[in-house]
């Protein structure tokens, strides 16, 4: 009996130490809002959203508003096509979600008499700006290109504007927890 109640509780110690690592966000999304060049807003626009980690394109039309959204998307690289009759057919291209981020993709649409399609490729990058949280992404292409200990310490050293309490040279501080100060504040503040 002591064996059955003691396998039932470490199970559910077990079950709440999973759940917050099942909170985290694996996704991201792309939003945005589709204009004419007067600026008014233009509902109906059939916005296509097509990229190597879909099985197949993924279909919005704008609100009455002008915006459209595709939340929980796979980390990758989206191509994004806007479409209406009457309008030049624009394809932005490249568009990267990252982790917890929200793509914010604007669009303007000329009037055209002809069916033409303008592809956009190579823009500025997309800046979130739904999310105040700062953070830094690192693929899997540039943990191996950085010369490192791999130890998380020495990737959190790696991160902008944070500041180690210690350097390690040739792995010598390996394995042992640094302090850092990251925007002014200590270990205690941040997380």
């Amino acid at each position: 009996m002591k064996a059955r109640r003691l396998a039932s509780v470490s199970g559910f110690v077990f079950l709440v130490s999973v759940c917050p690592a099942l909170a985290q966000i694996q996704t991201g999304a792309i939003t945005g809002k589709v204009t004419d060049n007067s600026g008014a807003v233009l509902p109906g626009v059939a916005v296509t959203l097509a990229g190597t980690q879909l099985l197949q394109p993924l279909v919005s039309t704008t609100s009455a508003t002008g915006t459209y959204q595709f939340p929980r998307l796979q980390i990758g690289t989206y191509n994004v096509t806007f479409e209406l009759a009457g309008f030049r057919r624009i394809i932005r291209e490249g568009v990267r979600v990252s982790l917890g981020s929200s793509a914010q993709i604007d669009q303007m649409l000329e009037i055209s008499t002809v069916r033409e399609t303008v592809t956009v490729s190579g823009g500025t990058p997309v800046v979130d700006t739904k999310t105040t949280t700062a953070k830094t992404t690192f693929d899997l292409e540039t943990l191996q290109s950085i010369p490192s200990a791999r130890d998380p310490w020495v990737m959190l050293e790696r991160v902008p504007n944070i500041t180690m309490d210690r350097i390690n040279v040739g792995g010598s501080q390996s394995g042992q927890q640094s302090g850092y100060i990251s925007r002014g504040s200590g270990t205690g503040n941040n997380k």
